[in-house]
């Protein structure tokens, strides 16, 4: 029989728009909203090739983990065969390049045996993994990472453009949750008022908005996971007319967020100014609308 390959995909993330504590039945969890980028992880499997090799499935424990729940699931046999993975993202770094793994594997899978994994099963595969972003669905969400739970869809279209660094630190996001929790409960005030703003902004497209949530969010995490140079894109906030400023919560990245398309003047000056301060900095777009 001739060899056959199926492919799933997953975009990634450059942190989140605002995170924060969700109350869900009396319970304190961790709310995020995501924002997506043209970052891909592509998972490709080739039935009946001359030699079955999951060797590259076997070192990713997570996507091992969620093709064995798949299986459970729809009651299938594990197919046979050879499994590769490629990735543009970067591990630890608040990219959601696990949760990528994860839902472009649940993608081949569908692919291979024709089924169509609902969200619902999508959030069941997860819960049992780890606590992951929403970058299963296609437009932005508030979403309870722990819990695997969709709070609230955002239907309309959001885009912006971000310049931005990677300080290079790994954070373990599965470790971060008892710190991010303790300090959510210290200032759950706060907290919770900017995303309901947040929210209300997304759900009116008011970018300016959602830009000046984006920055609040990012600068109440420096309380609890700093970011060194911080500081110095704050004060040069207005230097380069940024709209607003974005972190990895809980990874390694922040730079500076703009509704409009930054000139290539201003790209230059951008990366000037990283050059300057010891950084090497990159041009994405982002959000709900490609």
């Amino acid at each position: 029989m001739k060899s056959q390959t199926y492919t799933g995909m997953c975009r990634g993330t450059l942190g989140e728009l605002v995170q924060g504590p969700y109350l869900d039945s009396g319970k304190l969890n961790i709310a995020i909203v995501s924002l997506p980028i043209e970052r891909y992880t592509w998972v490709h499997f080739t039935r009946n090739a001359d030699k079955a090799d999951d060797s590259e499935l076997c070192a990713k424990s997570k996507s091992s983990k969620a093709l064995y729940n798949y299986l459970k699931v729809y009651g299938l046999p594990e197919p046979r065969g050879c499994w590769r993975f490629r990735s543009e993202l970067e591990c630890g770094r608040g990219m959601a390049s696990s949760t990528a793994d994860i839902i472009a594997t649940i993608r081949c899978l569908d692919a291979i045996f024709e089924k169509s994994t609902s969200v619902n099963q999508i959030c069941e595969i997860l819960r049992d993994i780890e606590r992951s972003d929403s970058v299963f669905l296609d437009s932005l969400a508030l979403y309870l990472s722990g819990e695997q739970k969709v709070v609230h869809q955002f239907l309309n279209s959001i885009t912006l453009y971000a310049c931005y660094i990677d300080e290079g630190e790994m954070v373990d996001t599965d470790k971060s949750a008892k710190k991010l929790l303790d300090h959510y409960g210290r200032n759950i005030s706060v907290y919770s008022k900017n995303m309901e703003q947040a929210v209300d902004a997304i759900s009116n497209a008011d970018y300016q908005r959602i830009c000046d949530c984006a920055t609040a969010s990012a600068e109440l995490s420096q309380i609890v996971f700093p970011k060194k140079n911080f500081k110095k894109l704050k004060e040069n906030k207005e230097r380069f007319g940024s709209d607003g400023m974005i972190v990895a919560h809980t990874g390694s990245m922040l730079g500076f967020l703009f509704i409009k398309k930054p000139s290539i003047m201003l790209m230059t000056d951008l990366s000037n100014f990283f050059f300057e301060i010891g950084c090497a900095c990159k041009f994405i777009k982002a959000g709900s609308s490609y």
